[in-house]
C-alpha cells in the first residue's frame, strides 16, 4: 500500500452563518478547486485538532472558539494506509493573517452555510472529501440544533 501522512478537512462555520471555502489550484487534476480548508498532519506527534487549527488558520485566516472532531474515516483502504479527520469549527472569527505553504495559492470564499447545501447535488464542490465534511457538517448542523 501507498503510506501517506494523514489529513484534516474543517467545516468552518463564522457566527453569520457562512462556511469558509478555499479555491485553488491542484496538481493532480491540473484544475481549480472548491474545499473546504484541509491539510496534513506535520507529525505523528501533532494532534489532529491542533492540525485543524493551525491548517484553519493559514488558510483562512480564521480562528475557531471551539471545534469538534464529527468523523474519522480510511482515505482509501484498497491502496491508502492514512485516514481523514473531519472537524467542525465553530463560531469562526477573522485574524486578519494567513500563512500559505509555498506551492499554495488560495482564495477565500464565504458562503452562507444553507445555499451551499443547496449546491450538494452539483459538482460545485467535486473534490470528494471536501463534500465528505460538507455533508458532515449539514448532518452536525441538523443532529445539534
Amino acid at each position: 500500500g501507498i503510506e501517506l501522512r494523514s489529513w484534516v478537512n474543517i467545516f468552518a462555520l463564522t457566527d453569520h452563518d457562512e462556511v469558509l471555502l478555499v479555491r485553488q489550484h491542484r496538481l493532480g487534476g491540473d484544475a481549480m478547486t472548491i474545499e473546504v480548508p484541509a491539510g496534513t498532519i506535520d507529525s505523528d506527534d501533532e494532534d489532529p485538532k491542533d492540525a485543524a487549527l493551525r491548517e484553519l488558520k493559514e488558510e483562512t485566516g480564521y480562528i475557531a472558539d471551539d471545534i469538534v472532531l464529527m468523523n474519522k474515516i480510511m482515505v482509501n483502504p484498497a491502496i491508502q494506509n492514512n485516514y481523514c479527520y473531519f472537524y467542525f469549527a465553530k463560531n469562526c472569527r477573522y485574524t486578519g493573517s494567513t500563512e500559505f505553504d509555498e506551492t499554495e495559492d488560495i482564495e477565500l470564499i464565504k458562503m452562507p452555510k444553507d445555499e451551499l447545501f443547496d449546491k450538494i447535488y452539483t459538482n460545485y464542490i467535486d473534490n470528494s472529501l471536501a463534500l465528505q465534511a460538507i455533508m458532515f457538517g449539514k448532518m452536525y448542523l441538523e443532529k445539534n440544533k
